[in-house]
């Protein structure tokens, strides 16, 4: 005796969309968090906002829920994150959470690397130098995330170096020399092994091979210079257009409002300042200044006939630049006891994979 669209439940009609009293049976439709519930046909359904996937009675998003990764109850496991519906390693480092964790995505392109004047060791320009997708640490490696890699870095050191370090477009890098313990701390060194003022400042006087076992230890690898460049300034993001000067962008330096640089103060005793004391660019702090960084190439000059110096005879992405060439490696963006001009984007520094300098540190790159 109802009418069309309506269906009878205990004493009267209802609508045939009713939720509350759905189909036949007059049953009461779930509702997923964060979604709502449905009745359609006389059976119970549930709807989630455009993207969502209802997973466990809950409204998710497949491409990033480290719980429900690319399908319900697929779960990331080891402090990995969920980029595009896959599990990415994460830092390990960073369980528990400690000072500088986090990571930027960043999508692949290409780019001019370097720049005709002014900029250290960064001519001719190398045009098309393409890189693929990568995540990048947002901070310098502090102290508190080195150290939870030194306190099992003996046990793990085998593992570490078991195999040779993975590279895109099939490149890699063998282990050679032993690796040095870092510089203690004084005056101009942050380390020590035990919990200080300066967790939070950037990992210094630390060589070229620790902080290859520290990244690798973590999950990654150091950047290829080409990465690197490409992060601070090719890349054009968050109204920041690309071949930017500096990596916030091509304004002058505004003194040590802005970097940590020759002639700024430093915190907690030392010449640095805790990561992430000034302003993102792009999701990454400090790619100007407070400590240098290493890169993985070789440092050789750029290639006088403007062809790029880091391109692959197979057309593969980011290869290693000048990786037969002197020995020497490449560290990027200024430091606390540099000059202006190391803080442009596409400046180069180098240093002996031994060398232990105050004035250097690192961030990890993982490939996508």
């Amino acid at each position: 005796f109802c009418g069309a669209g309506t269906h009878f439940c205990g004493t009267g009609c209802v609508s045939d969309t009713s939720v509350t009293l759905c189909g036949s049976s007059c049953t009461a439709c779930a509702v997923p968090t964060g979604g709502s519930a449905t009745c359609v046909g006389g059976a119970c359904g549930q709807s989630c906002p455009s993207g969502a996937t209802v997973c466990g009675g809950a409204c998710v998003l497949l491409a990033s829920d480290a719980s429900n990764c690319g399908s319900c109850g697929a779960m990331c496991s080891g402090g990995s994150s969920c980029v595009s519906g896959a599990c990415r390693s994460g830092q390990r480092s960073c369980t528990p959470t400690v000072a500088g964790c986090g990571l930027v995505e960043v999508t692949g392109g290409t780019f001019t690397m370097g720049e005709a004047t002014v900029a250290y060791n960064a001519s001719p320009v190398q045009p098309g130098v393409t890189v693929g997708s990568f995540a990048l640490d947002a901070y310098e490696v502090t102290v508190a995330r080195f150290n939870a890699f030194w306190a099992v870095r003996t046990a793990s050191l085998g593992s570490i170096r078991s195999a040779p370090i993975a590279y895109p477009g099939g490149q890699s890098i063998a282990w050679g020399a032993a690796a040095q313990a870092p510089q203690p701390q004084d005056i101009y060194n942050n380390w020590s092994a035990s919990s200080t003022t300066r967790d939070a400042h950037p990992m210094n006087g630390v060589d070229w091979w620790l902080s290859q076992e520290f990244c690798v230890w973590d999950g990654g690898r150091l950047p290829t210079e080409a990465e690197w460049e490409y992060a601070a300034r090719g890349r054009a993001v968050e109204a920041l257009a690309s071949g930017r000067i500096y990596p916030w962008g091509d304004t002058p330096i505004p003194a040590c409002d802005r970097v940590q640089m020759s002639g700024c103060a430093g915190t907690d005793g030392g010449g640095t300042r805790r990561v992430g004391s000034f302003a993102a660019s792009a999701g990454l702090f400090d790619m100007a200044g407070n400590v240098f960084e290493w890169t993985a190439d070789n440092y050789a000059a750029y290639s006088t006939s403007g062809s790029s110096a880091c391109g692959n005879p197979s057309g593969l992405t980011n290869a290693l630049c000048n990786n037969d060439a002197t020995g020497y490696r490449v560290d990027r963006g200024g430091s606390w006891s540099g000059g202006v001009a190391y803080l442009r984007a596409a400046s180069r520094n180098y240093g002996t994979p031994a060398g232990r300098y105050s004035s250097l540190g690192f961030r990890c790159a993982r490939t996508r």
